[in-house]
């Protein structure tokens, strides 16, 4: 996003970068933004006010990693239906042993993210710094940590994984702490 042209209170179009490292403008009557403030803030054309932008400078973000593990099965199992999966779509993870804090159970949002309905994909989800050890592991590394965890807290055993992916996205969530106490003016 290069730049995000705006009249008043509306956003009339954005300029895009191409794959190919070109620009170009692109109109509408709708627009939705998942990037950072402070980055959506800077693209604003023309400027937003000063006291807007340096709030936006100071935000603070945490970072998310989640690893995907493909496993045969779950050793946890649904109190009321020992044969079916259990119902949750996001599990929180509070357990100070490790470091994951949210586990995700993808076939529990649509049958139709998971090829073999004999397996199940979840998703460990791991809130951090980008300049934690962790963001660094290698995705080798980082799959192994996952299928440990989830093993110390007796959702899977290590053996039944079955394949694994990891995604790392920067500035995921914004802190709820420092200058965030002045979000509203932002906002406003």
């Amino acid at each position: 996003m290069e730049a995000i042209h705006t009249d008043g209170d509306k956003v009339t179009g954005v300029v895009a970068r191409d794959e190919a490292g070109g620009t170009g403008l692109i109109s509408g009557d709708y627009f939705v933004s998942t990037m950072p403030i402070k980055d959506l803030v800077t693209a604003l054309q023309p400027a937003a006010p000063p006291g807007v932008r340096e709030i936006s400078d100071r935000l603070e973000y945490r970072d998310f990693i989640t690893v995907g593990l493909l496993v045969s099965k779950l050793t946890v199992q649904d109190p009321q239906d020992r044969d079916a999966l259990i119902k949750d779509n996001w599990i929180y993870i509070q357990e100070p042993e490790v470091l994951a804090g949210r586990l995700q159970i993808f076939n529990n949002w649509s049958s139709s993210l998971v090829r073999d309905p004999d397996t199940v994909w979840l998703g460990i989800e791991y809130f951090c710094y980008d300049t934690e050890p962790i963001w660094k592991l290698p995705d080798a590394e980082m799959s192994a940590l996952a299928a440990r965890e989830l093993h110390r807290i007796g959702i899977i055993d290590e053996a039944d994984v079955l394949d694994s992916t990891v995604v790392r996205v920067p500035k995921t969530y914004p802190a709820y702490f420092g200058v965030y106490a002045r979000f509203g003016e932002v906002r406003d």
